[in-house]
This record gives structure tokens, C-alpha cells and sequence, in this order.
């Protein structure tokens, strides 16, 4: 993807033919698209028609369009992207906008998690309350809860959708043999 010439245009056409800027986050989902994080916009490739388009943002860094269509919001800084495992709806951080956002099947985008404020005001109350700073990398674990690194606040927030569960351990071929597994 990409011409090599720094932009933000090309949606509906080939990826290959497509400008790109400001990349920062790359995720798959299991439907066979790509979607990478730009500045101002998240897109997404169908792989399997080089097909690329617009998913949230206008290309104007900003703040807005929150319950409306996404690629209607003003997005700004989306550093990392994440697909809940749970429904596969997309995640945004977005770092200056202090705030992370879904993108739900429909299209619609809304806050999970921060007031667009930046700071840090504990770890209990409303999510739509809580301030983050910066909030940069994203990601779930395997029963769905949502990680946020939160940056200028130096911590690792969780935003706990399914608190009961407890996460499937990543099998260790190694430390098996040692215990004689």
C-alpha cells in the first residue's frame, strides 16, 4: 500500500495507488482486512481486493463526531488500533484527544474510556470521566478486557468489560518441560 508520496488520499481505489501519512498501527481482523492508523484517520485494506477506504476520521485532526458515523469524527493522533476479541468492534487510541474510542459494526464511533481531558483522577468513577494523558498503546486479553498505556500518567489501565473472567495463559513449551509437563 502506499505510492510513496506523503498524503491521505486514494479511498475506494487500489491500496497501491493510494497516498499514505502518518502511520502508526497495524491490526487484522479475522474477515481478511488491514487496518493501519494515520494521524488524522484510520483506513483499512481489503486484502483480498487491494481495495482501500476511509474508516474514522475527516483528515482534519480534531475532536468530534461522538454516536455519529466515524468517518464523519474529527479524530486526532490515533497512535494504536485494537479489535476486541469478544465482538470485533475496532478500538482507537487517540493520544492528543486524551480519550480511546470504538468503532462499532455499524460504523458509529463513541467514547470508552476518557473525558478529553488530559490528567489523572484516580481509579474508580465513570469511564467517560476519567481522565487519561496521552494514552498511546491498546490492546485485550482473551476474555476482552482493555489495557490502555497511559502514558504521561505512567501506568497500564484496564477497563475490566468481563471482570469475572480469568485470561487463558499463553502456552510455555519451555518452562512445561522443565516442570515435566
Amino acid at each position: 500500500a502506499g505510492t510513496g508520496v506523503n498524503g491521505s488520499d486514494g479511498d475506494g481505489g487500489p491500496a497501491t495507488s493510494a497516498k499514505l501519512e502518518g502511520l502508526e498501527s497495524i491490526v487484522l481482523d479475522n474477515k481478511g482486512s488491514m487496518f493501519f492508523s494515520q494521524t488524522t484517520r484510520v483506513r483499512k485494506i481489503n486484502l483480498s481486493s487491494g481495495i482501500i477506504q476511509a474508516v474514522a476520521g475527516t483528515g482534519t485532526s480534531g475532536y468530534s463526531g461522538n454516536g455519529g458515523l466515524a468517518t464523519s469524527a474529527a479524530v486526532n493522533a490515533v497512535v494504536d488500533l485494537a479489535i476486541s476479541p469478544s465482538n470485533g468492534e475496532l478500538y482507537i487510541s487517540e493520544e492528543y484527544n486524551h480519550i480511546v474510542r470504538k468503532i462499532d459494526k455499524n460504523g458509529i464511533i463513541s467514547i470508552v474510556i476518557g473525558n478529553g481531558a488530559s490528567g489523572f483522577d484516580g481509579e474508580t468513577g465513570e469511564l467517560s470521566a476519567t481522565r487519561l494523558n496521552h494514552p498511546r498503546g491498546i490492546c485485550f486479553d482473551t476474555c476482552g478486557n482493555l489495557f490502555v498505556a497511559d502514558a504521561q500518567n505512567y501506568r497500564i489501565r484496564k477497563v475490566a468489560f468481563n471482570p469475572d473472567c480469568v485470561p487463558m495463559a499463553v502456552k510455555d513449551d519451555v518452562t512445561d518441560k522443565i516442570n515435566g509437563v
